[in-house]
């Protein structure tokens, strides 16, 4: 009799059902559409109260660290500079020629891509070849391939992406002229965190 009381309290233990992840109590269903309704609540008293936007951008521009100018020195060769540059922001130029170059420039499409990195060699042909060698250094110095780094920085030139901003491009028998200017607003702030200019 008491075995049979054993088989039935193991049985029943078996039967339980384990208790939640702390992970799944805390993003579950109910918790999610109180978090959506608290931010949607936000988002409309910062719209449509008065003072309140001012005071929410002041508040936001405390706490978020700001943005500041990051300089990288080079000396040398272009070789020597374009190994230097890679190394210096090896993490940021992966990140640019995957979602920058690739994702956004390309729109994720190898034949796009691979038509527009034929135009940016065609185009270094034209530019004095100190400045292949230091993107070939970059790119190999930054472990990414040398054909995304060449149009990551002649894609402006080949007018592939304007983003607002104005430019002139002349092709003459001594080279290629560009004159592009950098008109946006600074994209309500993150301009600051995610432009670079050299």
């Amino acid at each position: 009799m008491s075995d049979e009381k054993n088989v039935d309290k193991v049985e029943k233990e078996t039967v339980q059902s384990p208790p939640k992840s702390l992970l799944r109590r805390t993003f579950s269903p109910r918790n999610r559409l109180i978090a959506l309704v608290a931010i949607v609540a936000v988002l409309l008293v910062v719209r449509f109260v008065p003072g309140v936007r001012e005071t929410a951008r002041d508040l936001f521009f405390k706490i978020v660290p700001g943005a500041c100018a990051s300089t990288v020195y080079l000396n040398g060769s272009p070789e020597e500079m374009g190994a230097q540059h890679g190394r210096a922001r090896n993490w940021s130029i992966k990140l640019l020629m995957k979602i920058y170059v690739y994702r956004v420039i390309c729109r994720g499409s190898d034949e796009k891509y691979n038509a527009r990195v034929a135009k940016a060699e065609e185009l270094l042909k034209k530019i004095d070849p100190r400045w292949t060698t230091e993107i070939t250094a970059v790119a190999k110095a930054a472990g990414v391939r040398k054909e995304s780094v060449m149009l990551g920085n002649t894609f402006l030139d080949l007018g592939l992406y304007l983003a607002g901003c104005r430019q002139l491009i002349v092709n003459t028998d001594k080279g290629m002229l560009h004159a592009h200017n950098l008109d946006w607003d600074n994209l309500a702030g993150a301009g600051n965190f995610l432009v670079t200019i050299f």
